[in-house]
C-alpha cells in the first residue's frame, strides 16, 4: 500500500544494526497507447509512446521484527512523452506507516500523498475525462486502523481514513470513513464479521459543496474458505442521503458488495472472479454513481520466477442525474521475478473501452496500452 508496483523484497542496501535499513528501488517502463486522452472525436485521438522511470527510496525500521514496522518512503516518476511532449510530468510519491501487531492488540497509522496522471496510471482510472488533456490529480490518504481481541476467537476492528483527490479541471472530492467490526474466527484461518460502515463524501464545486452520508451494514466472510479456496466478501444493505436534492436526488437505497474469490485447483493454476456493488461521487459535477462491476481471470505459475496473469472486467455506472455509463477492460502480464534477484521484468498489454449518454448522443472511447517493464530493489 506504502509504495504500489513494488512486488521485490530483500535484504535493505543499507543495514544499520539488525531492525534499520535503507533500500533503494527503482522502475522504468516504456508504453504505447493508442488514445492517451481517452478522446471519443475519432478527430482528436492522439496516440503516443510513454517512457516513465521512477526511483526511490524506502527506510524501514524493525524490518525482521513481527510485531512493529515503521516504513518511509519516496518516489519521483519522470514522464516522457514521444510526441506530445506538453504532457511531460514529474508526480511525486510519498508515503509512511508505522503500527505495532500483537495478538491482544495491534494499532497503524499511515499517510500517503500521490500525484497521478490518471489517464496513464490504470491502477487509478476513474470516470475524470477531458476530451482533449490529460486529468492530473493530488492523492492524498490518511488515518488508523486497530483491533482489540476479547478471547481468542473474538474482537473488534476500527479506525479511521480520510481521503481527499484535488482535480486540477474538476470538483475536488473529500471522504471521511468510520467502520467498526466485530469479529469470530471460525477457523485459525477463516474469519467472519458484522459490521457498520459510517462514510461522508463531499464534493466541492466552485460555488457550492454536495454532501454525502453514507450508512452500510454488512457481514464478511474473509480467509482459506478449504485448502484451494480463499474468499474475501462482504455482504451488505447501505442508505445514502444528500445534502443537494438536485444532484443527489435525495435518499438512495442499495445492497452493497465485495467479494472476490480465488479456487487453486493445482499449484501452478489460480483462478479469481469478483463482484462489486458500492456508491460513488461524480467528479465533474459531484452527482451520485452507483458503481458495478464484475471480474474474472486467472493466473499460471509455470514456475517460481515465471507466472502469467489475466483478467477482465466489466463496470456499469448509473448517476443521479440520469446518465448511464457501461465499461470494459482486460489485459494480460507475463513476469519474471528470477530467484534470489534484486530484478524482475514484465510485459503486459490492456485494453480499455467506455460507452456513456452526452447531451443526447451515445459516445465512446478506446484504448490500447503495451507495456514492457523492469523493477530494481535493493
Amino acid at each position: 500500500m506504502l509504495l504500489a508496483g513494488v512486488s521485490l523484497y530483500c535484504a535493505p542496501m543499507v543495514s544499520i544494526g539488525k531492525h534499520v535499513g535503507l533500500h533503494v528501488e527503482a522502475d522504468l517502463e516504456i508504453k504505447s497507447l493508442s488514445n492517451i486522452t481517452m478522446a471519443v472525436d475519432k478527430d482528436n485521438v492522439r496516440g503516443d509512446v510513454v517512457f516513465q522511470f521512477r526511483p526511490g527510496l524506502d527506510f524501514v525500521l524493525f524490518e525482521e521484527s513481527s510485531r512493529f514496522e515503521f516504513a518511509l518512503g519516496a518516489k519521483r516518476s519522470f514522464i516522457h512523452f514521444l510526441e506530445e511532449t506538453d504532457f511531460n510530468d514529474e508526480p511525486w510519491d510519498l508515503g509512511v506507516q508505522t503500527g505495532y501487531n500483537g495478538d491482544l492488540f495491534g494499532v497503524g497509522v499511515f499517510w500517503s500523498n500521490k500525484e497521478v496522471l490518471q489517464n496513464i496510471d490504470f491502477e487509478r482510472n476513474g470516470n475524470a475525462r477531458l476530451e482533449n488533456d490529460i486529468v492530473h490529480s493530488n492523492l492524498e490518504n490518511l488515518g488508523f486502523k486497530f483491533h482489540i481481541a476479547f478471547s481468542p476467537k473474538t474482537g473488534l476492528r476500527s479506525g479511521m481514513t480520510w481521503n481527499d483527490t484535488d482535480y486540477e479541471s474538476f470538483n475536488d472530492l473529500q471522504s471521511m470513513t468510520l467502520p467498526i467490526d466485530l469479529f469470530y474466527k471460525i477457523t485459525p484461518k477463516l474469519d467472519s464479521s458484522i459490521g457498520y460502515r459510517y462514510r461522508m463524501n463531499r464534493s466541492l464545486g466552485v460555488s457550492e459543496s454536495t454532501k454525502y452520508k453514507d450508512h452500510y451494514l454488512n457481514l464478511s466472510l474473509l480467509g482459506h474458505v478449504t485448502a484451494k479456496t480463499d474468499l474475501q466478501m462482504v455482504v451488505g444493505y447501505q442508505n445514502r442521503d444528500s445534502n443537494n436534492q438536485v444532484i443527489a436526488q435525495g435518499q438512495a437505497h442499495s445492497l452493497a458488495t465485495n467479494i472476490q474469490l480465488k479456487y487453486m485447483p493445482t499449484e501452478k493454476l489460480h483462478l479469481n472472479t469478483g463482484l462489486f456493488r458500492d456508491f460513488s461521487v461524480g467528479s465533474k459535477e459531484g452527482a451520485s454513481i452507483e458503481v458495478t462491476s464484475a471480474n474474472a481471470g486467472f493466473d499460471i505459475f509455470f514456475s517460481e520466477a515465471v507466472v502469467l496473469g489475466t483478467n477482465i472486467q466489466v463496470l456499469h455506472s448509473k448517476y443521479s442525474t440520469g446518465r448511464k455509463d457501461l465499461g470494459a477492460n482486460g489485459g494480460v502480464t507475463l513476469k519474471v521475478q528470477p530467484r534470489r534477484s534484486h530484478w524482475d521484468f514484465r510485459s503486459s498489454y490492456r485494453y480499455d473501452w467506455n460507452e456513456f449518454k452526452a447531451s443526447g448522443k451515445t459516445l465512446d472511447y478506446k484504448n490500447h496500452n503495451f507495456a514492457l517493464g523492469t523493477s530494481y530493489r535493493y
